[in-house]
């Protein structure tokens, strides 16, 4: 991002009029790296690591385990009610701290 910024610097100092075209920043601080990563909002690190890949890649972890979790369930012809709590609790214990 910070990269993107300062490209967009560049070509604000080859043309200065297209700054005014431009909808994120073209300033490489702490303002402006924040007008790009989320223009609308304004900063909210509470959220950022809501934001993350790093969270995105948990999530989706802990669906598949939780859906595999279902799955032996299913092999060991377990009912519906359980196959669920025990896919609830596979997907909820991947994403328990260790």
């Amino acid at each position: 991002m910070i990269g993107m910024n300062r490209l967009r610097a560049a070509y604000v100092e080859l043309d200065p009029g297209i700054e005014r075209y431009l909808v994120t920043s073209a300033h490489d601080d702490d303002n402006g790296l924040w007008q790009t990563y989320n223009r609308l909002g304004g900063p909210k690190p509470i959220w950022q690591p809501l934001a993350s890949s790093w969270m995105f890649i948990a999530f989706v972890n802990s669906g598949l385990t939780g859906v595999l979790a279902a799955l032996v369930a299913v092999a060991l012809d377990a009912p519906g009610p359980l196959v669920g709590t025990v896919a609830a609790a596979g997907g909820l214990s991947f994403l328990a701290p260790p």
